[in-house]
């Protein structure tokens, strides 16, 4: 999906694309009334400054970070994820002993040793900024090829391999008709194909494990 980030509400839909909530989570979380927060969106009525207030406190409890400027005015510092509060580590607890003295602050020694233990793990290095600011160069993902459904996987962020060999790291978004179209989160970054509309998918491996640089 594109974004209009020169309105606000373009970035109040991007924004809560980024925290993957729907309007009624949001409602069952924070309290903000479902239809309140879809005339914000959808630009019926505006949003008042208490309203952004309100915003930028769920974010905030989200692990987003937003500053009031950019959200009324498109300027100063980009949305960016607190590493402290948002990250899903590669290593979980499960996967270590007492007696383990292995190095997991490095890397490339974390992303093997899961490796060992998880042979069918398909580990991935991110190389660009299309999946930022929740991916970002040097950080790594992982998962395993799945049989799950398409439709399953709707607003999943995946490792696609596609009909043509090409290997993309996409969210898959899932149409009402059952088409399957793969698309970048970073509104920034300009590339050919921001949306590959109807991707023809070989194999897809949603990500279950997300190791921050």
């Amino acid at each position: 999906m594109e974004y209009n980030l020169t309105s606000i509400t373009g970035r109040l839909n991007y924004l809560r694309t980024l925290t993957r909530l729907s309007r009624n989570e949001i409602f069952k979380k924070y309290n903000i009334p479902e239809i309140t927060l879809r005339l914000w969106e959808n630009g019926k009525i505006p949003i008042t400054a208490k309203g952004i207030k309100r915003c930028l406190a769920l974010y905030a409890q989200e692990g987003l970070i937003v500053t009031e400027e950019w959200l009324k005015y498109g300027k100063g510092s980009k949305p960016l994820f607190d590493a402290n509060l948002w990250q899903a580590p590669l290593l979980s607890q499960n996967d270590f002993n007492s007696d383990t003295s292995r190095n997991i602050n490095d890397l490339s020694q974390d992303a093997a040793f899961l490796k060992e233990l998880h042979p069918s793990l398909m580990i991935f290095n991110i190389i660009d900024e299309n999946m930022s600011p929740i991916y970002n160069v040097g950080d790594f993902v992982a998962g395993f090829i799945t049989e799950t459904k398409l439709q399953e996987l709707n607003n999943t962020d995946c490792l696609v391999w596609l009909g043509n060999g090409n290997l993309v790291f996409r969210r898959v978004i899932i149409t009402s008709d059952k088409t399957s179209n793969l698309t970048i989160i970073n509104p920034f970054v300009k590339i050919n194909e921001p949306i590959i509309y109807n991707a023809d998918i070989k194999q897809i491996i949603p990500i279950k494990f997300h190791r921050k640089k």
